[in-house]
């Protein structure tokens, strides 16, 4: 956007648009020759009051070019479908302007879903190293229980042999205190 300098009557103003300078230049100038006219027809009319009467012509001269146009149109077919092709091209771009809009929006959501996305994986990365923590945790467990297992095998052995040890010292005790008897 640029700012352009004018000169209206006198009176400076800035306009800021993106049109070409010199055509602002220009209307800028064709504004202040209506101002002018419209003074020099009136000249009891104080600054502030030309203006409003220059408005004023200026908005009739446009209803005015608008009603022209108007009957251009109802006359000649080939304007109404210029019309028709006018008021479709304004009712296309308000559908663009809308489609633009929801796209805005789905990129914001496509966007957003990327980033939970992200969030999501990074959860997912560490309960996956909870789980392998989780799993060697249990592997060295199942290890100790192999471990006690055996123990506890070898154990149970050892009883088994001590019980047999038992019962074959009880028979020699009894075989003893029986002879003993005798």
């Amino acid at each position: 956007m640029d700012r352009i300098k004018v000169d209206i009557d006198g009176m400076n103003f800035y306009v800021v648009g993106s049109d070409d300078q010199e055509k602002i230049q220009k209307m800028a100038g064709e504004l202040t020759q209506k101002i002018q006219e419209t003074a020099k027809a009136n000249y009891r009319l104080n600054q502030v009051q030309g203006l409003v009467l220059t408005a004023l012509n200026l908005l009739n001269d446009l209803h005015q070019a608008q009603e022209n146009l108007d009957d251009l149109a109802s006359e000649n077919p080939e304007n109404e479908k210029i019309q028709k092709s006018q008021e479709e091209n304004q009712a296309l771009k308000k559908q663009e302007q809308k489609l633009l809009e929801e796209k805005r929006s789905l990129d914001q959501k496509v966007q957003d879903l990327t980033q939970k996305k992200k969030d999501l994986e990074g959860q997912v990365k560490d309960l996956k190293s909870h789980l392998d923590l989780a799993k060697r945790d249990l592997k060295s467990a199942q290890d100790q229980v192999a471990l006690f297992d055996q123990k506890e095998k070898a154990y149970e052995d050892k009883v088994y042999q001590d019980q047999l040890t038992i019962v074959d010292l009880q028979k020699e005790l009894s075989l003893l205190k029986g002879s003993e008897e005798e």
